[in-house]
């Protein structure tokens, strides 16, 4: 359930981001949306049910200036922006 094409899955803010980016842009592989580890968050699809947090993809939920981001599954860094 994700957009194929990045550049045409987003809107302002990667708000309606629904590409299948998963990894952040240092590399890192994102957590699950419906997982707490390695990172403990409130973040969850039933908090965001128009945020389409779906498996580990990138996502913007929060509205942040930056674009799409995730948590990830290192647990020496808690979440990182996409680069989508």
């Amino acid at each position: 359930p994700c957009c194929q094409q990045d550049s045409v899955c987003s809107g302002p803010l990667g708000l309606d981001y629904r590409g299948c980016a998963r990894t952040t842009l240092l590399g890192t592989t994102c957590q699950r949306w419906d997982e707490h580890t390695p990172h403990p968050h409130t973040d969850f699809p039933s908090e965001h049910p128009n945020g389409y947090l779906v498996s580990n993809y990138c996502r913007n939920p929060t509205g942040e200036r930056r674009g799409p981001w995730c948590y990830t599954s290192h647990w020496q860094q808690r979440w990182g922006y996409c680069g989508v």
